[in-house]
């Protein structure tokens, strides 16, 4: 990348020049590149990936996340190495999920209540006959207990028990039944004071 600092003698340039260079800004940066006619032979393989992201995203928009969902998703893709949000994460998750075969199902309209001191009551919403658990920790890269998730005709339901008072808990609930894939965002929970 070509940082320029006045292009073309002026205080900002935008747009080609010619057949040979584009001039834009790219994250705040005066950017300089050659003009490049992108390639897009439009193969099989090209066309089943650009359908799993259009399975994605339809998956984004139709099922009814609410809102704690959405910040669950967020959390979760902050711990990525790369910078990206829930919106990114689900999506990687899903294609994923559809590029090894396996169907996804999603999980959402999540809701915590009942928060004590050494427990709280988790609610959600997933699919008829499926099997899932809930993974809880203090950190959302430990979350190694697991919890059983109780599926009443795709009501989910779950209750971490023996937790310590006034500390913060992180879970995830995933879809463990076999050629399925489905994980919700990660949950910050604080137990009440004993």
């Amino acid at each position: 990348m070509a940082k320029v600092i006045s292009p073309l003698f002026s205080m900002g340039a935008s747009g080609k020049l010619g057949n040979s260079l584009v001039y834009m800004t790219w994250k705040g940066i005066d950017d300089v590149r050659q003009y490049v006619i992108p390639a897009n032979p439009n193969s099989a393989g090209q066309q089943t990936q650009r359908g799993y992201f259009i399975t994605a995203v339809g998956y984004w928009h139709t099922v009814a996340f609410n809102a704690a969902d959405k910040v669950a998703f967020n959390l979760w893709a902050a711990q990525e190495s790369s910078a990206m949000s829930g919106f990114n994460k689900f999506v990687k998750s899903v294609v994923d999920a559809l590029v090894l075969g396996n169907a996804w199902h999603s999980i959402f309209a999540m809701v915590v209540s009942g928060i004590a001191a050494t427990t709280f009551d988790v609610a959600a919403t997933g699919i008829t006959g499926n099997t899932y658990t809930l993974k809880i920790g203090l950190t959302p890269s430990t979350m190694n207990t697991t919890v059983a998730v109780v599926n009443t005709a795709g009501a989910l339901t779950a209750a971490p028990a023996t937790l310590t008072a006034s500390t913060t808990y992180y879970f995830q609930i995933s879809d463990t039944t076999a050629v399925h894939t489905a994980l919700s965002g990660i949950v910050k929970v604080k137990t009440l004071a004993a």
